[in-house]
């Protein structure tokens, strides 16, 4: 079920009662921020953020009452191909964090023009064969086996 990035009670209960949490965030501070603010200086966490704290909540809660543990897992999206100082950074606090508020990091998609073609029309990876629009491209092929990975890490942590 996708929720908002933000806090509510809606948002609250659906997370309480989910199995698996994948939280995209694009590959930006911006984005970050909801997980954790972090020291300008050295990229060390100085506290939650919102949703870290929301979902820090949610798995504590579900441990009390149905002694499960919700797996947590944040996919970094829209990473370009080129390596900037910025996805270092990025790279690095996210990976202090993680350890610090229990997710478990993935890779996620590369900014391709794919994923733009397919919004238009209100299309998935998996509609682009079925669609006469979306022909076969580099682009389609390198998005799918991105895919393919996530699943594959996912399934590999449960």
């Amino acid at each position: 079920m996708d929720t908002p990035g933000h806090y509510n009670s809606l948002s609250k209960a659906i997370h309480e009662q989910a199995d698996i949490i994948i939280t995209p965030i694009n590959d930006i501070f911006l984005d970050f921020d909801l997980l954790g603010q972090v020291n300008n200086d050295d990229l060390s966490d100085s506290k939650a953020g919102v949703y870290s704290n929301m979902v820090f909540e949610c798995k504590k809660q579900r441990a009390l009452k149905d002694k499960k543990e919700i797996e947590w897992y944040v996919i970094r999206n829209r990473i370009s191909g080129t390596t900037t100082i910025n996805m270092q950074n990025i790279e690095e606090a996210i990976n202090k964090l993680s350890s610090k508020y229990g997710f478990k990091v993935i890779s996620g998609f590369g900014d391709r023009v794919i994923f733009k073609e397919l919004f238009l029309d209100g299309l998935t990876l998996s509609d682009a064969k079925i669609s006469p629009k979306i022909k076969m491209n580099l682009s389609l092929v390198a998005a799918r086996n991105e895919l393919r990975g996530i699943v594959k890490e996912i399934e590999c942590c449960l």
